[in-house]
């Protein structure tokens, strides 16, 4: 079945989400489109209703399986239902800050417009929706043991679930997003003055696969709980590790989009499948209407909580992965012990929550 897939999958696009709490790419989703012989242009933000930055992601898709290509020096602005302009500014390749304003407001409609050389590209206006649930953590840690996803060790899994209390009135479509930020202990080697290893702290989504969507046309004011993460735990853990869950409020066409991407991901090969396709987003070419132009501009009311975990919490040893060892060459440590550049999103900068 694997071997079918992978004739069938002829090629992947790699997404690069905005992670809010922490201003950096997170680990990407990955889904499948049925395309050889042209790269695609990606393009993919999002404006919320918190203060917080705002990215556009800009990125030309790989025909043979590679990382996708951060596109560089386009011109990208926030239009609104009235036609004030705000301008974003490139500060990594592919990455565009939104300046002049930290969030957008509940009820109003925004997009963007994208230049890159002689082509003009649009998102079409989406309103920030008004309605929006309430979200209570908890988690569980399995008692069964897993192999770990490269099958060279035995783990346990953290099940993050939210307990939502659904706003009243209708419509609304919700998704759930899960990232963490940890603290990571570099190895600290000993020196004459005793210096410690640099504060690192590290960020990502959890289990970016897993897509958790509502459609609330029919549900009213109701509590649910759902299963929104699984996370393997790892050495991770051996230090205060942050959960984050967000709750976000979309459009229609949104939540459509984000549904055609689950049905996509959940592809098992069956010949009942859905057949892997170019999702549609709400960005188009208007210079060149006939080119594909996959990504999204979405607009959101967002509602955030997070939980910390410190291994007092873990009812399982968590082995150490950076311990100084003088036994040890400095070549055999792992990479992630030596620099915090190394981890995913790594920085020396503390969250002012943290």
């Amino acid at each position: 079945m694997e071997k079918k897939m992978k004739r069938k999958i002829n090629n992947l696009i790699t997404f690069c989400f905005v992670l809010t709490i922490t201003n950096n790419c997170i680990d990407p989703i990955l889904f499948p489109i049925n395309t050889t012989t042209a790269s695609n242009l990606v393009i993919y933000g999002q404006l919320t209703d918190i203060d917080e930055p705002h990215y556009v992601y800009i990125q030309r898709s790989s025909v043979d399986d590679k990382a996708p290509t951060p596109v560089r020096g386009a011109a990208v602005t926030l239009v609104d239902e009235e036609g004030t302009r705000y301008p974003f500014k490139e500060d990594k390749p592919g990455r565009y800050k939104l300046l002049d304003l930290t969030q957008g407001i509940a009820g109003k409609a925004y997009g963007i417009k994208v230049v890159i050389g002689s082509n003009t590209y649009s998102s079409s206006l989406e309103k920030i929706p008004m309605l929006l649930g309430t979200d209570s953590l908890h988690y569980s840690i399995t008692e069964e043991s897993y192999e770990s996803g490269d099958n060279s060790r035995i783990v346990h899994h953290l099940q993050v679930f939210a307990k939502s209390q659904l706003p009243i009135g209708q419509p609304y479509y919700l998704r759930w997003d899960t990232d963490e930020v940890y603290y990571m202990e570099l190895t600290n080697f000993p020196d004459p003055f005793n210096t410690p290893a640099p504060d690192c702290f590290a960020s990502g989504r959890v289990d970016p696969q897993r897509i958790t969507l509502l459609d609330g046309t029919t549900i009213n004011g109701l509590e649910i709980q759902q299963l929104v993460a699984v996370r393997e735990i790892d050495f991770t853990f051996t230090n205060r590790h942050y959960i984050i869950v967000r709750q976000l409020s979309t459009t229609l066409e949104s939540y459509e989009y984000w549904n055609k991407v689950k049905l996509l991901l959940g592809n098992t090969g069956s010949p009942f499948d859905i057949p892997p396709a170019i999702i549609q987003g709400n960005i188009s070419n208007l210079t060149t209407p006939d080119e594909t132009v996959l990504g999204y501009f979405e607009t959101c009311r967002v509602s955030t909580n997070r939980f910390f975990l410190v291994p007092g919490y873990i009812p399982y040893y968590i082995e150490p992965l950076c311990t100084y060892d003088p036994a040890k060459p400095i070549n055999k440590y792992s990479a992630v012990c030596l620099n915090c550049n190394n981890l995913p999103n790594g920085t020396s900068e503390r969250p002012p929550w943290f």
